[in-house]
């Protein structure tokens, strides 16, 4: 519960240092700059490039999941096999009902096109001299440009499942460890409150 409401908190604290920082930055950047950031925008299809990736995240997040609750729960030795699976069942099934609310009510919450504008003209103009903006938005209309404009998605997605395979087992030893720690530490503080 508190580390939920901290998150919240530190989510709020860095929307509003974006926007301030956001506000600040669209102010000074040179209608030169600006154009070109737009154009590179527009090249990029930036804003429907994110809306996939979010979405590419949130499939892998439905995939592993239930594969690091389950091989958690086990590892946990707390419960029997028959409560490990009503338990994971009532979880997985807990968190697709979350994860298919939160992408019906995502589009509602985030216009993709409008964060990427806000991100993208103050990064571009920080880190990007108008050469530079324009040497890309060249490198953008060629074929290769295009090219990885129409592959980044899929890129996205195989990268992914490869990132799966390879990194689940990790996450789930990861996970194991910790939660063990955290077993540990709540019996000590039980042990300490009974004592």
């Amino acid at each position: 519960m508190i580390q939920q409401k901290i998150i919240k908190v530190a989510l709020l604290f860095i929307c509003v240092l974006s926007i301030n920082s956001y506000v600040a930055a669209q102010n000074t950047i040179s209608p030169e700059k600006k154009k070109l950031i737009t154009e590179l925008i527009s090249l990029t299809k930036a804003g429907v490039q994110a809306a996939e990736i979010s979405d590419t995240m949130l499939d892998s997040m439905e995939r592993t999941y239930p594969i690091i609750l389950k091989q958690s729960l086990k590892s946990s030795g707390q419960l029997s096999q028959s409560e490990q699976d009503k338990f994971s069942d009532r979880l997985t099934l807990s968190f697709k009902t979350f994860s298919r609310r939160f992408r019906e009510e995502l589009p509602a919450v985030i216009d993709y096109e409008k964060y990427v504008n806000d991100m993208v003209y103050p990064l571009y103009d920080k880190y990007f001299t108008a050469k530079e903006l324009a040497d890309l938005v060249a490198f953008y209309k060629t074929e290769t440009g295009q090219k990885i404009v129409t592959t980044m998605p899929q890129l996205v997605v195989e990268s992914t499942k490869i990132s799966e395979t390879l990194l689940v087992p990790k996450l789930i030893k990861l996970a194991d460890k910790l939660i063990q720690e955290e077993i540990k530490n709540l019996e000590r503080e039980i042990v300490k409150e009974d004592g």
